[in-house]
């Protein structure tokens, strides 16, 4: 391992590069199209973080050796996270240079969120993911406490956001159908009542309308799986706070937490 350290290096050197040069992405909403603009070099920010938890624990293993063994130790420390760390990077890298092609951008346009610094936050995690003996009972703990610390987080952030922050993006195309649902028992939103959804919003927004929607139809284009799961959460928000936004928000940061917790355990596996 020792001597593969340097190749495994490698594209954790690549990847802030990448954040050196990090492009802007913009996707047409009327064709299949990707167009990318590199303004120029910039200073590595979330990029670096990968490069320094490996840089960290390097020190670590290196401080808690014997004083003659210290540079071994923080080598070795270094080659087995780097062992962690190389493989999902080269991924991510090859996921990039996949979002920057025109064709595969464009049919794909999530891949744009691999530039995103949630990436970097997510390399710089696998090493603790590593091999280590752990008991099942340790796995279940730890997973309890990330979900507690993580809904503590999440809920936190929705109750500011539900207080301060106006609706915004798709949140009410959701909420529309969800509210159809309990109202009508369908999801046809042309029998809706104009201001129906000042319920939830201050203001009355248009539908985005499927493509597909009959003559005398109105359908979302938004799948309704996640409108169908919110409708406990929306009927008590609304009946508990008269916020049927904030029942339906602290369900999804409920999910999150729970997600995160599950895919720690997955990962152990």
């Amino acid at each position: 391992m020792t001597t593969a350290a340097p190749w495994l290096s490698a594209p954790v050197l690549v990847w802030v590069a990448a954040d050196i040069i990090l492009p802007d992405l913009g996707f047409s909403r009327d064709a299949m199209q990707v167009a990318v603009d590199i303004g120029g070099a910039r200073l590595p920010g979330w990029g670096l973080l990968p490069l320094i938890c490996v840089l960290l624990i390097a020190a670590r293993a290196g401080l808690g050796a014997d004083k003659g063994q210290r540079l071994a130790s923080a080598w070795l420390g270094a080659c087995n996270v780097l062992k962690w760390i190389a493989g999902p990077t080269m991924a991510l890298l090859l996921l990039r240079l996949l979002s920057l092609w025109n064709p595969v951008g464009a049919l794909l346009p999530w891949l744009g969120l691999t530039w995103s610094p949630h990436a970097s936050i997510a390399l710089a995690l696998v090493p603790f993911l590593g091999a280590r003996d752990r008991s099942m009972a340790i796995r279940r703990r730890t997973a309890a406490v990330l979900f507690a610390i993580s809904l503590a987080v999440y809920g936190g952030y929705t109750l500011y956001v539900c207080q301060m922050v106006m609706m915004h993006g798709d949140e009410a195309q959701y909420l529309r159908v969800t509210q159809s649902l309990l109202q009508d028992g369908d999801i046809d939103l042309a029998n809706n009542l104009d201001g129906d959804v000042t319920v939830f919003h201050v203001l009355d927004v248009g539908v985005h309308k499927a493509p597909g929607s009959p003559a005398d139809k109105l359908y979302s284009k938004h799948p309704v799986g996640l409108s169908v799961m919110l409708m406990p959460a929306y009927s008590l928000g609304l009946r508990l706070w008269a916020n049927p936004r904030l029942g339906a928000a602290l369900t999804m940061a409920v999910c999150a937490a729970a997600i995160l917790a599950l895919l720690f355990l997955w990962l152990c596996h």
